[in-house]
């Protein structure tokens, strides 16, 4: 898949994603960090005022995220 170089992403470690693409990213951070809940209406409600089009969450073995414990909209996306 192609993303254009002006395109907005949204990203669970956003920073870290936004800084290697080098991409303009909404980062679904953890409650630790914001009070927004990052649950499918709050997401879709931030990517379209962002112009966002593509998500990006992660999936590795050894990693703990807060964010999958916290959405269970994220949780679920990643469970398949």
């Amino acid at each position: 898949m192609h993303v254009a170089p002006a395109a907005v992403i949204a990203a669970q470690d956003g920073q870290a994603t936004g800084y290697f693409l080098h991409r303009r990213t909404l980062g679904l951070v953890e409650r630790e960090y914001s009070s927004e809940r990052w649950e499918c209406p709050e997401i879709r409600e931030q990517m379209n005022r962002l112009g966002a089009s593509y998500l990006i969450l992660y999936r590795y073995p050894d990693y703990h995220s807060h964010l999958l414990e916290e959405s269970s909209f994220a949780a679920g996306a990643m469970s398949g």
